[in-house]
């Protein structure tokens, strides 16, 4: 299946992303720090997340009671 490109779909079918971007560019730099922050993740728990099981069990039991 090939995947279409945005001009391809109606009007009425696309997301309005003016009220989250001022602008392309603002949205190109909100992509660009999703992946930055996606590596940087990346590299800070790559090997590690075993470690954050337990830690992360306990945080989900405190904070959705």
């Amino acid at each position: 299946m090939e995947q279409k490109h945005r001009s391809e779909f109606p009007e009425k079918e696309l997301w309005d992303l003016t009220a989250l971007y001022q602008d392309r560019e603002d949205f190109l730099r909100a992509i660009e720090k999703a992946r930055e922050d996606i590596n940087q993740f990346s590299r800070d728990y790559k090997g590690n997340l075993h470690t954050l099981k337990k830690p992360l069990r306990n945080w989900n039991k405190s904070t959705f009671r």
